[in-house]
């Protein structure tokens, strides 16, 4: 599970190639082991993060270490 204070912020920011979550205004983190190709989407979906990868799948996250799943 990510740390609370990353869901109450709830702030994500992505490139093409990254994406980054804050835990506030200044301090983040970024996701690891991303697939490759461009990322079109991240955005919280109750406690897990969803990552839209163009050409590919959505890939969920439920803490820093890797992608749980995918559809």
């Amino acid at each position: 599970m990510f740390p609370q204070e990353y869901i109450n912020c709830g702030k994500i920011v992505h490139t093409d190639t990254s994406v980054m979550i804050y835990k506030n205004l200044y301090d983040c983190r970024s996701l690891p082991n991303i697939p490759s190709g461009r990322i079109l989407d991240a955005y919280w979906q109750g406690n897990h993060v969803v990552v839209k990868v163009e050409g590919r799948y959505s890939y969920v996250y439920e803490d820093f270490s890797d992608y749980k799943y995918f559809w």
